[in-house]
């Protein structure tokens, strides 16, 4: 059985404006940080993810996907990646 090591892929980034911020940092953080204690204590203020803060929030947008397992290219270098195909 071959295990999937991790995963590669290509896309386009972009920052998401301050309105994106406010409207999705809940749910941002409830999906980073699911246990309640946690998110309590790292969860940052809507302020200090807005310009000109040095933490940001960003989106990307997979053009690409690879799944990989890294124990056969220890083995003999070939590169047997599998494309995932995206919706």
């Amino acid at each position: 059985m071959t295990t999937v090591d991790g995963a590669q892929f290509t896309g386009t980034c972009r920052e998401l404006t301050v309105d994106e911020v406010r409207q999705h940092h809940g749910t941002f953080y409830d999906a980073l940080l699911p246990d309640e204690e946690s998110r309590a204590e790292y969860t940052l203020p809507v302020e200090a993810l807005l310009p000109p803060a040095e933490h940001r929030i960003y989106q990307i947008t997979v053009d690409q996907l690879w799944l990989i397992d890294t124990s056969t290219w220890i083995e003999d270098r070939i590169d047997r990646r599998v494309a995932v195909e995206l919706p």
